[in-house]
């Protein structure tokens, strides 16, 4: 008889464990993929200028989604994220929520649509890794890593753009006047050419004075 009761408070404490462990720890990680977790990029431009007179100051960048499906900011497109920098500036790219666990890689680079002159662009492509993970309470957790072309891990993206005219004057003056590639100084043409006419003035004179005598 006891060895009955055992067997069947045995099978209870089974059953219990079972139920325990198929409810808690799922219940728990939906609870978790419900509020997800946000993750901030930092990103940098640094603007270098001899003239505060520039044509533009404002450029333009892409966030490209590598892994299909990664998630992006809100306002974004399919699988990339445009946003604009203005002198120098530093910011934090627009939250990005994630939901499920996972490793989600991105792109992020300088969108250059027409080269201006005397402009000089940054044309890196930072890599960025995003590891999402659950922590011991079940609770998600994010590692960022950023890296350059070089494969070397920073703080945050950094482009530094720069200009190298005085000021938007001397663009315009410069991209009105074509240049011939004659640079001869035509002063001295004027001259001779005054002396010339001088002289062929007093050779007509002289002439008609002798048709008269």
């Amino acid at each position: 008889m006891k060895t009955v009761q055992g067997i069947k408070k045995i099978q209870c404490k089974f059953i219990v464990l079972v139920i325990v462990f198929l409810i808690l720890p799922f219940g728990i990680k939906v609870n978790a993929a419900e509020n997800g977790v946000d993750v901030n990029l930092p990103v940098e431009q640094i603007f270098e200028v001899e003239n505060e007179n520039t044509i533009s100051n404002e450029f333009k960048y892409c966030l490209f989604a590598v892994t299909d499906n990664a998630p992006m900011p809100k306002n974004s497109g399919q699988k990339n994220y445009i946003f604009y920098l203005k002198g120098n500036q530093r910011i934090d790219i627009e939250a990005i929520n994630y939901t499920q666990s996972g490793v989600y890689e991105y792109d992020l680079y300088q969108v250059i649509e027409e080269e201006k002159g005397g402009y000089v662009y940054d044309k890196t492509v930072y890599r960025i890794i995003v590891h999402i993970s659950y922590d011991s309470h079940n609770d998600f957790i994010s590692e960022v890593t950023i890296a350059n072309e070089k494969g070397l891990k920073v703080d945050r993206a950094t482009f530094t753009n720069q200009v190298r005219i005085k000021n938007a004057a001397s663009v315009a003056n410069t991209m009105s006047k074509p240049s011939t590639g004659d640079n001869t100084d035509i002063s001295a043409w004027y001259v001779l050419m005054s002396i010339s006419s001088v002289f062929i003035f007093f050779g007509i004179w002289e002439k008609r004075k002798k048709a008269k005598i």
